[in-house]
This record gives structure tokens, C-alpha cells and sequence, in this order.
């Protein structure tokens, strides 16, 4: 059973966010930069798809008369609807789809943690997804990893995966010779 639907006003003046992911432009007056009004009767907003696969749309700016600004839908409902105490920076959908901006399905998180959370759950695209690397001592493997944060894991459990992953990265791309105390190579395939 479908369960209703509840909106909230946002923080720009006119639009109101669900708890399913849906905006709507609220009745409203817009002052226009030609002068004057233009009076807006509430209607639900149609988001588009950016080039990363997110769903954002413009609504009227009301610090800035006549402009309109850019928003992220998961962004608006995550800010609208989940507390931040911690202040983190960024918004994961946790089913790693990106169009599902329903309340339940977004978390605050840091860049570590969305970073985590992607390779955790295997939602890298594939031209994104870590190499395998190898860890040698001289022209000894030691250990072939299918990605960098297996090795980062494995080389250094005590720090978070992506601080020793660069140090790792940069190992393996010849900016400094060895990150603790193997020589690092990226290869096609474990």
C-alpha cells in the first residue's frame, strides 16, 4: 500500500520537495528583472537528467531578482528532509540509483564514505572501475589485488582505504617509488 505522499517548503522561497523525491512550484508571485510581477500557480516540476545521471532542475532564485539556479533533486530532498549534524558534505543514494531521490534511499555522507559505499557495492562504471595492482618486493609479486582499496586494505588496515590508496595510486604511477615498502603496478587483469 502506497503511503502518502509528504512536502515540505525548501529552502528557495516558492518550491516545496517530497518525501518520494518530487518538487513543486508553489503559487507565487516572481518579481521579474524588466519590472513588475509574474504570478506562478503550483504545479509539479519536471527534473532533467544531467550528464552524470542526476536528476536536477532550475527554480527562481529570490536573493538574486530574475535568476534562476540549479539544483540537485537528491540534494534538495536529502537537505529538506534529513538532519546533518556531522555536516557532510555530500548525499549517497544508498540502492546506488541515482534517480531514486525517495528520503528513504538518501544518507549524508563524507567523500570517503560515498567513495566506500560505491566500491563496496560494485557501482563504479566499468571505465571507472580501480585496476587490479600488484605489490613487489624487487621483481617479486608478493600479491595481485582486483582493485586498489583491496590493497589499501591490505597494505595499511589502520588507515582509511582511500588515504592509502593515493599513496598506493601514485606508487604504482611512478610519482614516488614505493608506499609501505612494496613497489606498486596496475596490470589488465588479476
Amino acid at each position: 500500500m502506497d503511503q502518502k505522499e509528504t512536502w515540505k517548503a525548501t529552502k528557495y522561497e516558492g518550491y516545496s520537495v517530497s518525501d518520494k523525491g518530487n518538487v513543486r512550484s508553489d503559487n507565487r508571485l516572481v518579481s521579474r528583472k524588466t519590472g513588475g510581477f509574474m504570478a506562478y500557480e503550483e504545479k509539479q516540476m519536471k527534473p532533467t537528467l544531467n550528464h552524470k545521471g542526476y536528476y536536477h532542475l532550475s527554480v527562481s532564485n529570490s536573493k538574486k531578482e530574475g535568476y534562476r539556479t540549479r539544483v540537485l533533486v537528491h540534494r534538495l530532498v536529502a537537505e529538506t528532509f534529513i538532519p546533518n549534524p556531522d555536516r557532510k558534505p555530500q548525499v549517497n543514494h544508498l540502492n546506488g540509483i541515482k534517480t531514486d531521490n525517495r528520503v528513504e534511499n538518501l544518507e549524508w555522507a563524507t567523500n570517503e564514505e560515498n567513495h566506500t559505499h560505491k566500491l563496496q557495492n560494485n557501482l563504479y562504471p566499468e571505465s571507472h572501475m580501480p585496476k587490479a595492482i600488484q605489490a613487489m618486493l624487487g621483481e617479486v609479486i608478493v600479491k595481485t589485488f582486483s582493485s586498489l582499496y583491496q590493497a589499501a586494505q591490505w597494505a595499511n588496515p589502520e588507515q582509511p582505504p582511500s588515504k592509502s590508496g593515493q599513496k598506493i595510486s601514485m606508487a604504482a604511477k611512478g610519482v614516488r617509488k614505493t608506499a609501505f615498502g612494496y613497489q606498486w603496478h596496475f596490470v589488465n587483469k588479476v
